[in-house]
């Protein structure tokens, strides 16, 4: 469910910032009330539809580039019916974002974690847990030059080296972050997670 659940609602989340006008513009086929309302169409062909809705928002963004796998790949073993069920319910489940801030960092970072667990070895890839990342970020204090992990799985001690400079009031403009990921859909994981 991994590959299937977290690029959705990563586009949830983008959505979400689109209505609070962070800056970061959304296509229109990309948009999550749009989404919704295509693929609960009768008749729709919901990886059509979340293909275009990539191909436009990689075009718009560079920085995202790759970061989805095909949307016949992402929905593959799920029903028509079972992928608009699937697009209620994170439509109605979803906080506002007044609620809750950074509810789809939350999710995503809660998400991870336990497929993770579940996964354990097995899945081949590893989770940091992000108690052991804050400590690193706590004890290295990289809030300027290069950040390079060379195994970032999903990225989440660069997610918390840019958190931790921005919570000090530095710029991000002076940090870069670097990762590397052996397992491809991981590193699409690890691209919506530094988005």
């Amino acid at each position: 469910y991994k590959n299937t659940l977290l690029p959705l609602l990563y586009l949830r989340h983008l959505s979400a910032q689109a209505v609070e006008a962070d800056g970061r513009q959304l296509p229109l086929a990309a948009q999550w009330d749009t989404l919704t309302q295509r693929i609960s169409a009768a008749g729709s062909d919901a990886a059509a539809v979340l293909n275009e809705a990539f191909v436009e928002l990689m075009r718009m963004h560079r920085d995202l580039t790759d970061a989805f796998a095909p949307a016949e790949a992402l929905l593959e073993g799920l029903s028509p019916q079972q992928v608009a069920d699937l697009f209620a319910l994170l439509h109605s489940k979803w906080p506002a974002a007044d609620e809750v801030p950074d509810a789809a960092g939350a999710m995503f970072t809660f998400l991870n974690a336990r497929f993770a667990a579940d996964e354990g070895r097995r899945g081949g890839d590893f989770h940091t847990p992000h108690s052991v990342a804050r400590l690193l970020v706590d004890a290295l204090q990289p809030w300027k030059g290069c950040v390079y992990d060379p195994c970032c799985g999903l990225g989440g001690l660069l997610v918390e080296a840019a958190m931790s400079a921005t919570a000090e009031g530095k710029s991000p403009a002076d940090l870069a972050l670097f990762g590397q990921e052996l397992n491809a859909d991981t590193a699409r994981l690890a691209r919506m997670n530094l988005g």
